[in-house]
């Protein structure tokens, strides 16, 4: 990651993978004691920078045709609805789709950025608090400065993360994260309704948290799809959101115990990032076949 001149984040493509599913088996302890300190070291990606900031084009452009919001949680930060770029090369795509076929993500945002993120956003004439945005906005999408964020960008920029960062779906405990997640169902059905409208009533949504698939990506986010499949398949890599929120009802605890064994299915990308996290922590791994990895303390088939 680098700055320019400036200070600013300057945009750095970085280079996917290949895309390959390896078969992980995650010892109890793994996340507490490696994986979020892993992700706690990484700064703020360039992309969540430039949604904050709005230096990413793609964020300013949904903004103005109306297709993207942004949903105050006051102290549990901030909401970022806003279509799919991999899936929606241009925002408004959302719009001219007559199967009415939508990939979606939301991005947490950090309440320390809540204010940056407002103060962008509502100079276009797009957003209020918990409110939504309503319709196209009009404005500049293109002036705010140079693609910082914009899709392909996963470098970092320089900003270090605050105390309390959420980095995926398995830091969520407690009271305060069982309301913050209500709140992010409620809003997110509305913000479809407005985005489908009567077609809303029909269309098939899935919703889920996908382990951060590389460390640019450890912000929590949420993935959501309209009549476009599903996001977690047998819960293969990730966790379907009303299945997670119905499971920290019965139990707030249970992701900050982190005393259960996981199995889920990883990309390269992933792959390699586990394995980095794990030995930069000194914690065990173990290859067991060509496309299985353990990991964590007893390795034990």
């Amino acid at each position: 990651h680098g700055a320019n001149a400036e200070g600013l984040a300057e945009r750095n493509v970085v280079k996917s993978e290949p895309s390959e599913a390896f078969a992980i088996r995650q010892h109890p302890g793994l996340h507490r004691s490696t994986l979020r300190p892993y992700y706690e070291a990484q700064p703020v990606s360039n992309v969540v920078l430039g949604l904050i900031q709005g230096t990413s084009t793609y964020a300013r452009q949904a903004v103005a045709q109306g297709c993207a919001e942004v949903v105050s949680e006051g102290d549990n930060g901030a909401f970022f609805f806003m279509p799919n770029p991999k899936y929606h090369w241009s925002p408004e795509d959302v719009f001219n789709n007559p199967e009415q076929r939508m990939r979606l993500v939301v991005w947490w945002i950090h309440p320390a950025f809540t204010n940056e993120l407002l103060a962008w956003t509502s100079t276009m004439g797009a957003c209020s608090p918990a409110t939504q945005l309503g319709e196209p906005a009009g404005g500049d999408a293109e002036t705010a400065g140079e693609g910082v964020g914009d899709p392909g960008d996963f470098g970092y920029s320089e900003v270090r993360k605050p105390a309390g960062y959420l980095h995926s779906c398995r830091d969520l405990v407690g009271a305060g994260h069982i309301r913050l997640l209500d709140s992010l169902v409620q809003n997110l059905r509305r913000f479809l309704g407005r985005l489908l409208g009567d077609a809303f009533q029909g269309a098939h949504l899935s919703a889920g948290f996908h382990y951060p698939v590389r460390p640019q990506y450890s912000t929590l986010h949420l993935q959501c799809r309209v009549n476009s499949g599903d996001v977690c398949p047998g819960e293969g890599r990730g966790v379907d959101l009303f299945r997670l929120l119905q499971r920290l009802r019965e139990d707030q605890d249970v992701f900050a115990r982190d005393d259960e064994t996981l199995f889920y299915e990883a990309t390269a990308n992933l792959r390699n990032a586990l394995i980095d996290a794990s030995m930069s922590s000194g914690a065990c791994v173990k290859e067991v076949g060509p496309k299985s990895l353990i990991l964590g303390s007893s390795l034990s088939p």
